[in-house]
């Protein structure tokens, strides 16, 4: 599927803005590095930001940088592994895309549902970047969230492969 195909699919503004950005960042390189990827010049995308630390090629992952958005509605906290995220929050379905990321080393693209620390449903839509400081190992990943609002049962959700 070509990435034109995926924005399309993307409902939400602000995560297909950070799927163009990181493909900007890319600057003609297969994985753009961390160094690549200036926040400066994405400030209206922090609130839903997350930058993750890739811990033994995949074993597990670290919270290095979490958006406000992110914080205020999921139980999570910068240094945190992604183990450690509460089951009902999408531990598993978080873990998946982001080590599908690290497999295929390419985005990946996900809308699911989680429950909020006010225990409501919500549907989220993600976008998870690799990114690699030598051009070959994926260390890290840029990842971009955005709370569509309440979820219903009846909510059609992806997990794309860009």
């Amino acid at each position: 599927m070509q990435i034109d195909e995926i924005l399309q699919r993307i409902v939400s503004s602000n995560v297909r803005t950070a799927l163009q950005f990181w493909e900007q960042s890319r600057g003609g390189k297969e994985i753009p590095a961390r160094s690549d990827i200036n926040l400066i010049e994405i400030p209206s995308l922090l609130l839903g930001l997350t930058l993750v630390d890739v811990i033994d090629g995949g074993k597990d992952y670290r919270l290095r940088y979490v958006g406000r958005n992110i914080i205020n509605n999921q139980i999570l906290k910068v240094g945190q592994l992604q183990s450690e995220m509460p089951a009902q929050q999408g531990q598993e379905i978080i873990k998946g895309r982001y080590s599908r990321v690290v497999e295929q080393r390419r985005p990946v693209f996900q809308r699911y549902v989680y429950t909020s620390i006010q225990g409501d449903k919500r549907l989220i839509e993600a976008i998870s970047c690799p990114l690699s400081d030598d051009g070959e190992t994926i260390n890290k990943l840029f990842c971009f969230g955005e709370d569509m609002g309440f979820a219903s049962s009846s909510e059609k959700f992806d997990d794309t492969l860009i």
